[in-house]
């Protein structure tokens, strides 16, 4: 555990809220560890990818977590209501964004999948399949064509990148501490 003299804010490090739940915290850890992850080739960053993979592996557990807010009250002290940004929206829209975003993907991908030559979906189609209002449909299109996970075709269609479906195929990978326990019995006790 850190000294009060070399205090990080892993909170901010990690680009949450103090008091958010752990799923938030795995979300934003999973979005930064690949974003500064030393093999990545435009934003690595190896000693911030340390520091990201630290903070989580404190903010994780209960046990460190609690530990940890010790000695960040210390240095920061609790935030009071004027210094949080209240715009009324907590990890749980966060959260459902995410998966707006993964089934939009999903649904672009299967349209590739099934013919990769004839892959576009108007925006409309996406809007009335999931029941969206103009502002969401282009808050998440913004953002998944930010991420370059689509992209627009000739006709103004919306079409998944191969990035894209390099992301819902990872989404929908095991993790390797899944793998492990899937395993039959005989690969683990070898």
């Amino acid at each position: 555990m850190q000294d009060v003299g070399d205090f990080i804010d892993y909170y901010q490090l990690l680009q949450v809220d103090a008091g958010c739940d752990v799923e938030v915290i795995s979300l934003s850890y999973r979005h930064l560890a690949k974003k500064y992850h030393p093999d990545h080739p435009k934003t690595a960053n190896a000693a911030l990818f340390k520091q990201i993979v630290e903070a989580y592996n404190v903010l994780k557990r209960p046990d460190k977590r609690a530990e940890y807010d010790v000695v960040y009250q210390a240095n920061v002290g609790s935030p009071t209501a004027h210094q949080r940004l209240d715009i009324g929206i907590d990890e749980k829209v966060a959260l459902s964004d995410a998966e707006m975003q993964r089934n939009i993907l999903l649904l672009l991908y299967k349209r590739r999948r099934s013919s990769a030559l004839d892959c576009g979906v108007y925006g409309f189609h996406i809007q009335t399949s999931f029941g969206l209002c103009d502002d969401l449909l282009d808050f998440h299109i913004w953002y998944l064509k930010a991420k370059g996970f689509i992209n627009m075709n000739e006709q103004g269609m919306l079409v998944i990148t191969v990035e894209g479906i390099d992301h819902v195929i990872s989404l929908h990978q095991p993790r390797p501490s899944e793998k492990y326990l899937m395993a039959p019995a005989s690969d683990r006790d070898s």
